[in-house]
C-alpha cells in the first residue's frame, strides 16, 4: 500500500504555518520556551498543524489493512501447468511469520514492556509520549524524539519512509495509526508488529530471532531470552554484534526491571 504524498504547495504552507509559531514566539515575551507550560503549549499547537495536514492527506483511506501472515512471508509459488508446485522464491527479508498463539507470552509482555507499556489501554497514539516529543522537536527544529507507540513503530515499518524524519511524516504517521486501531484488534497489531520488527543478525520477525539467537521456536522462549530479544530492538544492528554483547546485556536488565514496573512478572522471577 502506498501513501498520499502532499503537494509541494502544501508542505510549503504547512512549513510556513510553523516557522509563523517559531517565530512568534521568540517575538512575544509571554512565551518564554524556558517555561515547561510554554514549552507544552507550543509543542502540542505545532502537533495540531501537522495533524490537520496530515489527516487531509490521507482521508481517501477509511480503512488500511494490515496484511495476512500468508502475505507477509512475501514469497512467490511457481507451479507448472497441473497446478503442481516447482518452487518457491523467498524473497530477500528473512522473515517466518506465526499467530500471536505461537509466541510464548513471555515475549508478548517483555516487548509491551520495552516497547510500549500503555499498549492495551491508548487507541494507537500515546498523547503523552508524543507531546513531550513535540516540544524537544520543536525546540530543535527538526524530528530528535519519536515518542512512538508499538502501532506507529508498525506503520513506519509497513507504510512510510522510515528514513524520513520530517514532523509531516510523524503526523502522517500518527494519523494512521488511528486508523490501523480503529480497524484492528489490539493483538492483531501485536502479532504483526513482533512478525514484521527487526532484530539482528538478518532475522526480521520473532520466529526466526528465536531461531538465530537461541535455536528455538518463538512459542519456547523463556523468560530472559525474551527480555534479551525485545532488548534489541532499540538498536539491533548494533546491540545484535558480538562486540557489544555487555550492552545488549544492559539492555536485557532494562527489560526486566520495566517488566517488574509493569507488574508482569515478580522481582523474584526477574
Amino acid at each position: 500500500m502506498q501513501t498520499r504524498i502532499p503537494s509541494e504547495k502544501v508542505q510549503a504552507r504547512f512549513r510556513a504555518i510553523l516557522e509563523k509559531v517559531r517565530n512568534r514566539s521568540r517575538k512575544l515575551s509571554i512565551l518564554n520556551l524556558r517555561d515547561k507550560k510554554t514549552r507544552t503549549f507550543v509543542g502540542c499547537l505545532s502537533l495540531t498543524v501537522a495533524a490537520a495536514f496530515a489527516v487531509k492527506s490521507i482521508v481517501s483511506y477509511p480503512f488500511i489493512s494490515l496484511p495476512s501472515l500468508n502475505a507477509q512471508k512475501g514469497n512467490v509459488q511457481i507451479f507448472d501447468r497441473y497446478d503442481h508446485l516447482v518452487c518457491t522464491v523467498h524473497e530477500e527479508k528473512n522473515v517466518e511469520p506465526v499467530p500471536l498463539d505461537r509466541i510464548s507470552v513471555n515475549m508478548r509482555e517483555a516487548v509491551i514492556a520495552a516497547e510500549d507499556k500503555s499498549f492495551y489501554q491508548h487507541f494507537g497514539i500515546a498523547p503523552a509520549g508524543i507531546g513531550r516529543a513535540m516540544v524537544k522537536n520543536f525546540e530543535a527544529g527538526r524530528v530528535v524524539e519519536g515518542g512512538s507507540t508499538i502501532t506507529q513503530q508498525l506503520v513506519k515499518t509497513l507504510y512510510l519512509d522510515p528514513e524520513d524524519r520530517t514532523l509531516w511524516r510523524k503526523a502522517e504517521e500518527a494519523c494512521m495509526s488511528l486508523l490501523i486501531n480503529a480497524s484492528h484488534s489490539k493483538n492483531k497489531v501485536l502479532e504483526t508488529y513482533l512478525n514484521q520488527i527487526y532484530f539482528g543478525k538478518g532475522a526480521y520477525g520473532i520466529e526466526r530471532a528465536s531461531l538465530a539467537y537461541f535455536n528455538k521456536h518463538a512459542s519456547q522462549l523463556t523468560l530472559g531470552e525474551s527480555a534479551y530479544l525485545a532488548g534489541l530492538i532499540k538498536a539491533p544492528s548494533e546491540l545484535s554484534q558480538k562486540a557489544n554483547r555487555k550492552e545488549a546485556i544492559v539492555r536485557q536488565h532494562q527489560v526486566l526491571d520495566a517488566m517488574v514496573e509493569c507488574k508482569l512478572v515478580s522481582k523474584q522471577s526477574a
